[in-house]
């Protein structure tokens, strides 16, 4: 298989843990690092016995953009499958399968719940023969949510589209202040035009979500940032009502993700971002008065 990274820790703990053991040889390609070449790159990587190709809407935990449409046609010129996690962007903001896509994944526990509160996934099939063999694979290792988180997912279902609606309009004001303050290097959010990315999304999408990273320089000016928030919750999850920030070198893609092998490079002063409901003036007050402080 092909794997676009960088992505969320869980799934290359998985890979490198789990699908290797099972006999898996996994090519990973750095989508940051290949740029506009990713199509060649991924064209390059393709061999006899190549069977699906991964990646995300927008990279966990940089928010890289890969170029879905063309990686696409590739895996398929190449009778392989395609896979696409697309929590970071919800289905209310794109479709995959609409641009070809053969299967899509989600965290129901981020966007599609809403509300920071269950614990479940689920995938999406283009066709009814790849939904078979999953339906098939759940019944007999028992991955079915509870009827009690289902009940929440169906709940947070139904506000969806008011909470994305919100949710992008208000990190893109966020992200255009960012851009501007000086203690921020640089900000990477799928709705800017400065995002090397930013092209790709536009093919799929109209909003961009709520996710974003930003640099401000070192570990130690991340790691002050963010204890003097004040409104901002300094946590690993995302896609809640309440605004979310980490660190991911010390967080989600810590020490014990470079001990098995992570290929890519995450910024030392980089943090991520999930934009919530809040008003975009408090989130952005919040944001400077902590930042006055590295």
């Amino acid at each position: 298989m092909i794997c676009m990274i960088p992505i969320y820790s869980g799934t290359f703990t998985f890979f490198v843990d789990t699908l290797v053991r099972w006999g898996v040889e996994i090519t990973f390609i750095d989508v940051d690092a290949e740029g506009d070449n990713l199509v060649q790159a991924v064209e390059k990587a393709m061999k006899p016995n190549t069977k699906l190709v991964f990646c995300e809407i927008f990279g966990n935990p940089t928010v890289s953009i890969p170029d879905v449409l063309g990686t696409i046609e590739v895996a398929h010129k190449h009778n392989a499958i395609y896979l696409i996690d697309t929590t970071f962007a919800s289905p209310y903001i794109v479709q995959p399968i609409k641009f070809g896509a053969d299967l899509v994944l989600h965290s129901c526990s981020k966007y599609l719940g809403g509300h920071t509160d269950i614990i479940g996934g689920c995938v999406t099939c283009r066709d009814e023969a790849n939904w078979g063999r999953l339906k098939s694979q759940q019944l007999t290792t028992g991955s079915s949510m509870s009827p009690f988180d289902a009940s929440l997912l169906a709940r947070g279902i139904k506000t969806l589209a008011i909470r994305l609606d919100r949710i992008s309009d208000n990190a893109m004001i966020v992200a255009q202040h960012l851009e501007k303050h000086p203690k921020v290097k640089w900000v990477k959010y799928p709705g800017l035009e400065s995002h090397p990315g930013h092209k790709y999304a536009n093919q799929m999408m109209s909003k961009f979500s709520g996710m974003m990273a930003f640099d401000v320089g070192t570990a130690e000016k991340a790691t002050k940032l963010v204890e003097n928030l004040r409104i901002i919750v300094h946590s690993i999850s995302l896609g809640g009502t309440e605004s979310k920030i980490e660190h991911p070198l010390s967080m989600s893609h810590g020490k014990q993700l470079i001990t098995k092998g992570w290929p890519g490079t995450i910024p030392e002063g980089m943090l991520r971002f999930s934009i919530g409901l809040e008003n975009p003036n408090d989130i952005i007050v919040d944001l400077d008065q902590a930042l006055e402080k590295i």
